[in-house]
């Protein structure tokens, strides 16, 4: 679904569609992002958006680190963005008004730079 809204939005590049059909492969798949078939760009930006809580580290630290890492590879921030629409899209139908504008409004802090 996703690959098919980037195509639609005019999105040919390789790369940002192979990361798109792969992006959830590892957490899903136990796979890890060494074993997928693809290019070192596709596979840093697949590495950045597969979300690991290492169970140790507060879950709004991890959640800063993840965004902020993703904002700094541009093949990983039009994928998070299709992702998350692609996830309001489909929450849509089972999911109160409430919870919706959570997950579309939440950010975390910003890491702050010093």
């Amino acid at each position: 679904m996703m690959a098919c809204h980037a195509h639609a939005l005019g999105i040919r590049e390789d790369e940002v569609l192979a990361t798109i059909l792969l992006h959830d492969v590892c957490e899903d798949c136990a796979v890890t992002v060494q074993d997928l078939p693809c290019s070192d760009r596709v596979k840093e930006a697949v590495q950045l958006l597969t979300f690991v809580n290492d169970g140790t580290t507060d879950k709004i630290i991890l959640k800063q680190r993840y965004f902020h890492a993703i904002a700094q590879i541009r093949i990983a921030c039009i994928v998070k963005v299709l992702d998350r629409c692609n996830n309001i899209s489909t929450m849509a139908s089972a999911f109160p008004i409430k919870r919706l504008i959570f997950y579309s409004d939440i950010l975390p802090p910003p890491i702050p730079f010093g």
